[in-house]
């Protein structure tokens, strides 16, 4: 018996045949859903509302003659949350992410996905949220995860080429980093420490004739009670101990 069941994720629903009806498993029951949309993840989680409350369909061997509460065009949901990738093109492309693991989900890993699902390669281009590019995808040996980069659900990234390099003219120049260091930025100061460096030694590397100084600059929350400003000028510092500091 020729069986018609829906597929709700997001805000798309797919209507999808299932040739061998009641006889179709899991894991061929996923393997429709990655056909119509290739997009999708591999470790899919496929769920449905029963009388009970909700089923998830976790056995990929399993038929869906076992579970009583599966009729023809029941609506299966996806446990998914996306993200969009929006190309150098204009293009929006979306990226399928599991919503139990969305807030740890590895920055490379998304990195991959973006590849694999918009075909385009990242070797001269980069993945930039509101501006800012997800770069690096670790610190200290420790992967940074959509949430050290800030992404919400339903956020768009871009696409973007990779900035020229700097072009320095001057035979001196003064360069400062203002830095939030307000409580909220607590767990992202390394970071920025880490970032700030790699940066100072790339240009005194591409800039050997050029006299650079560099200053950091960070602000935090206002304390009434405090008349003290630590400030730091242009002068040929350690910048490796500024950065431990």
């Amino acid at each position: 018996m020729l069986w018609r069941v829906a597929v709700r994720y997001s805000s798309d629903r797919h209507i999808l045949q299932l040739p061998n009806g009641r006889d179709t498993s899991v894991g061929e029951l996923k393997e429709l859903f990655q056909k119509e949309d290739p997009s999708l993840p591999h470790d899919l989680r496929i769920v449905f509302d029963g009388p009970r409350g909700r089923i998830v369909l976790s056995d990929d061997k399993k038929k869906l003659s076992e579970y009583r509460e599966i009729q023809d065009g029941t609506v299966f949901r996806l446990d998914l949350t996306v993200v969009y990738v929006q190309a150098v093109n204009g293009q929006k492309y979306k990226i399928p992410i599991g919503t139990d693991k969305f807030y740890n989900y590895p920055v490379s890993a998304l990195l991959k996905d973006v590849e694999r699902v918009t075909r385009f390669s990242l070797t001269n281009h980069k993945l930039f949220l509101r501006h800012k590019p997800l770069l690096p995808t670790s610190l200290e040996g420790k992967a940074l995860t959509l949430t050290d980069y800030t992404i919400r659900k339903e956020d768009t990234l871009l696409i973007q080429k990779e900035s020229s390099d700097l072009n320095i003219t001057n035979s001196q120049v003064d360069l400062c980093f203002m830095v939030d260091c307000t409580g909220s930025m607590a767990s992202h100061i390394e970071a920025v420490k880490n970032s700030v460096k790699n940066l100072r030694e790339d240009l005194v590397k591409q800039h050997r004739g050029c006299d650079l100084q560099f200053a950091f600059v960070r602000y935090t929350d206002y304390d009434v009670t405090c008349n003290r400003t630590t400030h730091l000028d242009f002068t040929k510092l350690d910048f490796t101990a500024l950065c431990i500091s």
